[in-house]
């Protein structure tokens, strides 16, 4: 029968770095079942950058960037030696498991009671485009701005409107349009925190470690690698 996996060897390319990108799926609609707060909720953020980590941990990839329910990985060597089945169904499901473990650890801070909720789940995706991986993080970078533009707007318009109201109208409005709306109704958007506008990224560091032996007074320098999390990403360009 093992005839029968048609695609369990098949593989990326080995000799260039692998991006991946892992969605999650109708999280417009768990989202809703959270209760939480608009535009933005930094319980939902936090989540994001605690399973960002244990993927940093367990799988070292480059970095890791995040924003919304999407998590985008760089790796500079492929995981499960390129095993395309692999990367796809293990990260996915590390992810959808990573995210419900740190949901319990935190219900305490949700409204709902989260053990009634359907199960998150994630869908991993392999972008071909690694050797092009700058202008790849910009074209996400660009999304989470057209997404905060969006998530500012929906706030507003929901005031007065109906969800599907609310699509109609943005449907139809330019970027500066929205600009105008949010500065009508005192949201400049430009002062809105960082990571609102641009995301979170979490890579490895090196950092240097200093101690003395007792015995010799002499002086050791110790290098250890620290998982760093910027919430004020600079733009990419």
């Amino acid at each position: 029968m093992k005839k029968y996996e048609q695609f369990s060897q098949l593989k990326v390319i080995e000799d260039i770095p692998l991006l991946l990108r892992v969605d999650g799926r109708s999280f417009s609609k768990y989202t809703k079942q959270l209760k939480l707060e608009k535009p933005f909720d930094g319980r939902l953020r936090d989540i994001f950058i605690e399973v960002s980590k244990d993927l940093i941990t367990e799988f070292n990839p480059k970095y890791v960037y995040t924003f919304s329910d999407e998590i985008n990985i760089l790796f500079e060597e492929s995981p499960f030696n390129g095993r395309i089945e692999k990367i796809d169904s293990i990260i996915a499901s590390f992810i959808s498991s990573s995210f419900m473990k740190h949901l319990i650890i935190n219900k305490d801070k949700f409204d709902v009671d989260v053990y009634q909720l359907k199960p998150a789940s994630f869908d991993c995706r392999i972008i071909t485009t690694a050797a092009h991986k700058k202008e790849y993080f910009k074209w996400r970078q660009d999304e989470a701005w057209r997404n905060c533009l969006n998530s500012y707007a929906q706030s507003v318009l929901n005031k007065n409107h109906s969800p599907k109201e609310t699509s109609e109208i943005l449907f139809k409005l330019k970027k500066q349009d929205i600009h105008e709306l949010l500065y009508e109704n005192g949201i400049n958007i430009a002062h809105v925190p960082t990571w609102h506008k641009r995301g979170v990224c979490l890579y490895k560091m090196c950092q240097e470690d200093e101690s003395r032996n007792p015995k010799t007074n002499e002086k050791n320098i110790s290098i250890s690698k620290e998982i760093y999390i910027d919430l004020e990403m600079e733009l990419i360009k």
